[in-house]
């Protein structure tokens, strides 16, 4: 894959640049190693039987590759409670796909060309 648009929230991609450039580096052969190959069969009205892009097989190349440059998964769990009431949820949690040397990275897919942006979220479109 390769790297074709690259939008900074608040001056992310910057800030990486500067501060973290040997992450930054790490992050693009990463994307660059991953290889999207057509092995989902689509079975949408629209697309029956067309060859896709399979996302969980891309997903197994990102974190293949992530965890052998010492990324690791950050998970927090918590149990959710109301003020005033009894009731609990638990099993919250908050997750980041790869962490290291306090930089974070959320790896997503979609096929909606218009996200709503979040802050903190910097996508950056593949090809």
């Amino acid at each position: 894959m390769r790297v074709v648009y690259e939008y900074s929230h608040l001056g992310g991609a910057e800030i990486l640049r500067v501060r973290h450039p040997r992450l930054e580096e790490e992050i693009l052969e990463v994307i660059g190693e991953v290889q999207a190959q057509r092995t989902k069969i689509s079975r949408e009205k629209s697309k029956m039987g067309r060859a896709l892009v399979s996302p969980k097989e891309m997903n197994r190349q990102f974190k293949s590759l992530f965890r052998a440059r010492g990324y690791q998964e950050l998970r927090d769990t918590y149990t959710i409670t109301i003020p005033d009431s009894k009731v609990t949820i638990p099993g919250a949690f908050k997750q980041i796909d790869f962490v290291k040397d306090r930089v974070l990275v959320e790896v997503q897919f979609g096929k909606i060309r218009l996200h709503v942006l979040r802050p903190g979220q910097v996508p950056v479109f593949l090809q």
